[in-house]
């Protein structure tokens, strides 16, 4: 009997210790999310302090990039240099690349709702 009693004592002793370490990591975990939540807040708070002159400056520093990457392009396929139709080029061929590149975006109900997303074609 002395020996079952003991046993239930290491039990407990173990189950003891497995509790008070799980309460020390729940702690540790939660005196880190403060932190989290500034840090997120900090970059979310600087992200939105752009000007209009740099969100500008942005756009034109992506038009320039696309320019340079698809205008020889849209140039070779007969397209006049610097007209209408040859930015209507670039554009297009730079959505086509993002498209290929990222997929189309996600529908209201989410990606690909009824064809190869969330349901598959013999549900």
């Amino acid at each position: 009997m002395a020996r079952i009693f003991t046993l239930m004592c290491a039990r407990m002793r173990a189950w003891r210790r497995w509790r008070r370490w799980q309460r020390l990591q729940r702690l540790q975990r939660l005196r880190a999310l403060p932190a989290v939540f500034v840090t997120v807040a900090l970059e979310a708070s600087l992200a939105a302090c752009t000007t209009p002159q740099e969100r500008a400056a942005r756009a034109q520093a992506e038009a320039a990039q696309m320019m340079t990457i698809y205008g020889p392009a849209c140039a070779r396929l007969g397209y006049a240099v610097q007209s209408d139709a040859w930015r209507n080029c670039v554009i297009a061929l730079s959505t086509k690349d993002d498209l290929q590149h990222y997929g189309p975006p996600a529908g209201y109900y989410g990606p690909g709702y009824w064809r190869d997303g969330w349901w598959s074609p013999y549900w």
